[in-house]
């Protein structure tokens, strides 16, 4: 069955967290086979929802405790680099200027990424919530390209 999930999941993503108390869950974005090259990563979601598999009367849902296991199936590139960041400060610059290397994975402001750790810290289980950022962070950084 891996082998099912894993080509399943190929160009997808979860880019919004949903749920109340013990439940909650995301909605999963097809990125598409174009690279992100958007400087923002909700400038992306806009771009790739009008794409036939995020236009569809569906939506596509998963549990958040599936994703480390959904996470450990994909090939993904380590993060070599987070750059925190303050208003006007360059990093969008510094971003843009390292997506023009085809070999770097560019990810800049993503709301998924936000979510999960206000989630964390809002019900101080951040503990409980690192096994999912780190899921989110591996299938975000999923090697698409040779």
């Amino acid at each position: 069955m891996s082998k099912e999930v894993k080509a399943a999941l190929d160009n997808w993503v979860p880019y919004r967290l949903y749920g109340e108390g013990n439940y909650q869950y995301c909605r999963w974005l097809y990125l598409g086979n174009d690279p992100i090259a958007e400087p923002f990563f909700d400038d992306t979601v806009s771009k790739c929802k009008s794409l036939p598999a995020n236009s569809q009367l569906r939506r596509c849902c998963s549990n958040l405790d599936i994703l480390p296991e959904w996470a450990s199936l994909t090939n993904a590139a380590e993060p070599s680099a987070f750059i925190f960041h303050v208003s006007r400060c360059g990093s969008t610059l510094v971003s843009q200027l390292l997506s023009l290397q085809a070999s770097n994975i560019i990810l800049s402001e993503v709301p998924f990424f936000d979510q999960l750790l206000r989630e964390g810290h809002t019900k101080n289980s951040m503990p409980a919530m690192l096994p999912v950022l780190q899921a989110a962070f591996r299938l975000y950084g999923a090697k698409r390209w040779p």
